[in-house]
Formats: C-alpha cells, structure tokens, sequence
C-alpha cells in the first residue's frame, strides 16, 4: 500500500526494450514472463552481474527455471500458479 513500483522490460525480441544489466540494476523482482530459449539459464547471468538487491525473488511464470539451481543462487524462487 503506498508503494511504488517501477515495471522495466528485457526481451531481445521488443524494440524497446532495456540491456538485461540495466533491468536488473536495484531489483525486487524480477519476473519470467516469456519462455523464449535465450532465457534458459538467464538466472546465472544476472546473479554474476549482481546488481540486484540481496533478497530478490524470482517469480517464474512458465516454470521454466531450476528451482534449486535459482535458489543455489541466493535468490528467493516462486512458480507462480505451483504453491512453491
């Protein structure tokens, strides 16, 4: 309540979008909303760049990622629709 949220989008395939260094830079959150293959993996490339915040999750949406590898990597994990 009260809060707000900026909404910054990585996707290779929408013009518009940010540099992935630049959409994580200070996150949250960071959500898979799309399961395009240059995603898979992705988690391990924004955990070495390490501009997120110590206790960002990351909400996966398609249930693509390796819970215990996202985890692995400090980073709270939530597929949403599975409870987890």
């Amino acid at each position: 309540k009260g809060g707000n949220a900026e909404v910054v989008i990585h996707d290779p395939f929408v013009s518009n979008s940010v540099p992935l260094e630049q959409a994580v830079a200070g996150a949250d959150a960071i959500i898979l909303a799309t399961n395009h293959d240059q995603f898979k993996g992705i988690y391990k490339k924004i955990a070495e760049i390490g501009r997120h915040k110590k206790d960002c999750i990351i909400v996966d949406c398609w249930g693509f990622f390796d819970k215990n590898e996202v985890k692995g990597l400090g980073f709270d994990y939530l597929r949403f629709g599975s409870g987890e």
